[in-house]
């Protein structure tokens, strides 16, 4: 988290593992990048999912869009045209992959890993230390 407060923009904005929960109406992260906005002052799709529950988000839409989006990713992969997409929909730089690589929770699917990213074209390796990633999406990648 340090690394991450310390040489990615302010705006940086991390995708993380996430899954869903109570019958895919809500999600809850699924490794520790959803400690990225208390840790490191950075945003990411994934806060706690208290917050989801319990609060009303900035953006009306926002808890629907990072289920859809979560939900798509189950089915497409980060290095296809259409998971890229997604990506660029919501304005998203960055990808988090922690030690628990999002199969933190009982039966969950990992949405993205690291070897997936490390042979895309679409993505840059910034950081890794153990079982810790942190890849940058190509700027060319989006319209």
């Amino acid at each position: 988290m340090a690394w991450i407060r310390g040489n990615l923009p302010e705006d940086a904005l991390f995708l993380v593992e996430g899954y869903g929960i109570y019958d895919g109406t809500t999600i809850a992260g699924g490794d520790a990048g959803w400690w990225i906005p208390l840790l490191a002052q950075r945003q990411n799709t994934m806060p706690p999912q208290y917050a989801i529950l319990n609060e009303s988000p900035i953006q009306p839409d926002y808890t629907q869009r990072m289920v859809d989006l979560v939900n798509s990713l189950e089915t497409v992969s980060l290095d296809s045209e259409e998971g890229t997409q997604l990506l660029c929909r919501e304005g998203i730089t960055q990808i988090y992959i922690g030690q628990g690589q999002g199969k933190v929770g009982l039966n969950v699917i990992q949405l993205f890993s690291p070897d997936e990213l490390l042979k895309s074209e679409r993505y840059n390796l910034l950081y890794h230390q153990d079982r810790v990633y942190v890849f940058a999406l190509k700027l060319d990648t989006c319209p």
